[in-house]
C-alpha cells in the first residue's frame, strides 16, 4: 500500500507501475523487533491484479486515500524465512 494521500492517477503509483522501476522490498516483522528489516527481493507490480484505489485511517479516525498494490518476488523468497512472518513471535 502507498503511503496516504496518492490516488490512482498520481506520480507515485505511475513510477511503481513503470516496468523500467527497480523495486526492492524490504519488510520487519514487527515493530516490536530492534529495526531488522529482511531483504526479500526485487519485485515488479503483479500484472493479473492492477492496483485498487483504497484507503487507510489515520490517528483521528479521518479516512485518507491511498493505493493497494499486489507483488510477485523475484526470486522467490526462502521458505524457511517465509515461515517466519507468518508464524507468531
Amino acid at each position: 500500500m502507498t503511503r496516504n494521500k496518492v490516488s490512482l492517477r498520481s506520480k507515485e503509483v505511475k513510477g511503481i507501475m513503470d516496468e523500467n522501476t527497480d523495486i526492492r522490498l524490504f519488510v520487519k516483522k514487527s515493530d516490536f523487533e530492534d529495526g531488522d528489516f529482511y531483504y526479500l527481493g526485487k519485485c515488479k507490480p503483479d500484472s493479473s491484479n492492477p492496483p485498487v484505489q483504497d484507503s487507510i485511517i489515520d490517528d483521528d479516525g479521518n479516512s485518507l486515500k491511498a493505493v493497494k498494490f499486489e507483488f510477485k518476488i523475484y526470486p522467490s523468497v526462502e521458505k524457511d524465512l517465509y515461515n517466519y512472518f507468518l508464524n507468531d513471535m
